[in-house]
């Protein structure tokens, strides 16, 4: 019965266009969580600290371990450099191929400088929310702030002395993919909590072009992320679906769609339960999208960008599928 039941699942898949088999990039960092490697500690308030924020330059990992307040450098998954942080807390950190940059829970902005972090910046009294997408690129840093019906992304100019006020050169609405990708979702003017459908809007200020991108879910919509486009140059999003079962518990599910253009899914793999969430699960670093996995005993950094738009499922022709039923049910071909 178990085999046909995943018989059948296959089915399903050939006939969807969905893969049946999770296929998340290429894993090209894998740390064990334990007392002498990483940790995790929850604090009074329940927060939880560990190795949750992260960013990826010159084929380097850099692993915020917050709950021992210090950073990790690791190459070709090997532990090459470790930063401690003794005067601040950090909250999240950012960076490029030349300079290292941390947050901390008082919303100041520090440079490392090969030997000590020091401040630069303070993001206060002008912001006063948590903020998050803390990132650098091309002298540049961007943060984004949940305000506003899609959230807005602020860009500013990196200090070079230390300033009390942080000078803003531009915003944009929504969150900030890589240096010329921004995007939110639109859920149009629906008064309903959740939503079952949306449009993504993916904005590129290079050029003022405007993509919308229809996403759709059987349940309700949670969290949709835009990762960029695949390597055979299909849209690419992370879709978090919520729904309850039968006892009114709240269940969710995690997933990355690849799409066409008009906003069909050419596949999709799901994303295994995680008992820990990263701030930033996914990112886009010098043109490729990151997932970060930080599981209770293994720690994992994904390069997505080789993700592909046709399903593992071969496809069936009608009297492929017609022999297929025919031998589940026990009947002569």
């Amino acid at each position: 019965m178990l085999k046909k039941l995943l018989c059948t699942a296959c089915i399903g898949a050939a006939l969807t266009g969905l893969s049946c088999a999770a296929a998340l990039g290429t894993t090209i960092l894998k740390i064990p969580v334990t007392p002498s490697t990483l940790s995790y500690r929850i604090d009074e308030q329940s927060s939880v600290f560990g190795p949750q924020d992260y960013f990826v330059a010159n084929e380097t990992v850099y692993l915020l371990d917050s709950a021992q307040n210090r950073i990790l450098a690791y190459q070709n998954h090997k532990l090459t450099k470790t930063i401690s942080i003794s005067d601040f807390t950090a909250i999240d950190i950012a960076g490029d191929s030349h300079t290292l940059y941390a947050i901390d829970n008082l919303l100041n902005l520090y440079r490392y400088d090969g030997s000590i972090f020091a401040k630069v910046a303070s993001l206060t009294p002008k912001f006063d929310e948590q903020l998050s997408n803390f990132q650098i690129s091309n002298g540049f840093g961007y943060f984004y702030m949940p305000e506003g019906d899609h959230g807005t992304t602020y860009q500013f100019k990196l200090p070079e002395q230390y300033t009390d006020q942080l000078q803003i050169t531009q915003t944009f609405d929504g969150y900030r993919l890589d240096d010329s990708t921004f995007y939110y979702m639109d859920y149009g003017d629906t008064e309903e909590l959740f939503s079952k459908s949306g449009t993504l809007i993916v904005y590129h200020p290079s050029n003022n072009q405007t993509q919308r991108i229809p996403v759709s879910s059987d349940y309700y919509l949670g969290q949709v992320q835009y990762l960029g486009k695949t390597i055979d140059g299909h849209p690419m999003i992370y879709v978090e679906e919520v729904t309850q079962d039968e006892t009114y518990k709240i269940k969710t599910r995690q997933s990355i769609r690849v799409l066409n253009d008009t906003g069909n899914t050419l596949s999709a793999y799901e994303i295994p339960k995680q008992t820990l969430y990263a701030t930033s699960a996914f990112a886009s670093f010098d043109g490729h999208v990151y997932e970060l996995s930080n599981l209770t005993d293994t720690i994992q950094v994904h390069l997505l960008s080789d993700i592909t738009a046709r399903s593992t499922a071969p496809a069936l022709s009608i009297a492929d599928l017609a022999r297929l039923l025919l031998q589940l049910h026990g009947l002569p071909v």
